[in-house]
């Protein structure tokens, strides 16, 4: 059996409406899976989490992202229906992982911490969708040229942090800016773009797409290097899971 899909969803901390969890719901009702850096949270401003409650409200599939815990491990939730990742390292760290490691990228508007998943996300070549208006789009190409510093730091802090970029060797302080310079230019590259929108776009997401082509996933493992393995079996018990059962 293919797997299913599996569709990010990045975004600002102070930037999820009720479309955000629409968006949720929407995953959960095109049988695809959706990975997030945060958890499910209804109440939340944070488009990680009010993505995955409307999600879960559908009865739908999810991986959960987490920074600064423990260890680095991929755990099953008591429900089945998510599992989550979870990172020794920062958010910035993390960002590797929800920008490159879905098959598609779906970008709410959102600061730095968006913009260094983008750079990942362009640099990986993943499709990416915008969830936004064209002024939110250009909101965030200002928030690249008044935070530049800002978004150096935390694609850097993302490069030393991230082992399987660097199969985890050591890195040298040349090799981390030569990553973060290459980085960039693929964050000025999307940017540059006029991305699509998601008016409709998932209503038809099954009919246009069938099955991934990527048969593994994109998940390159753990920030030490591990785990590549269980993802794969989590999310093919997932992928075991028909489509939603409940959807409003």
């Amino acid at each position: 059996m293919p797997r299913k899909w599996i569709l990010a969803a990045i975004g600002g901390g102070e930037a999820a409406g009720p479309e955000v969890e629409t968006f949720g719901k929407l995953v959960a009702h095109v049988g695809a899976i959706l990975m997030t850096g945060g958890i499910p949270n209804r109440g939340s401003s944070r488009v990680t989490e009010r993505a995955q409650a409307g999600c879960e409200a559908a009865g739908g599939l999810m991986i959960s992202v987490l920074p600064g815990r423990d260890r680095n491990e991929v755990v099953p939730c008591s429900n089945q229906r998510r599992f989550e990742v979870r990172t020794k390292v920062s958010k910035f760290g993390r960002d590797p992982i929800t920008g490159a490691a879905a098959d598609m990228i779906f970008a709410f508007r959102g600061d730095v911490g968006t913009l260094v998943e983008l750079a990942y996300a362009s640099d990986a070549g993943r499709p990416i969708v915008f969830c936004g208006t064209e002024h939110e789009w250009n909101e965030m190409a200002n928030v690249r040229e008044t935070k530049r510093l800002d978004i150096r730091a935390g694609i850097e802090t993302a490069v030393r942090e991230y082992g399987p970029a660097s199969d985890c060797r050591e890195l040298t302080p040349d090799q981390i800016t030569q990553n973060a310079i290459r980085l960039e230019q693929a964050l000025d590259q999307v940017l540059k773009r006029n991305l699509r929108t998601t008016a409709h776009f998932l209503e038809s997401f099954s009919a246009v797409y069938g099955p991934p082509a990527q048969a593994a996933t994109y998940f390159r493992g753990l920030p030490d290097c591990r785990g590549t393995e269980e993802f794969r079996d989590f999310v093919d018990r997932l992928s075991a899971f028909g489509l939603a059962e409940r959807f409003p």
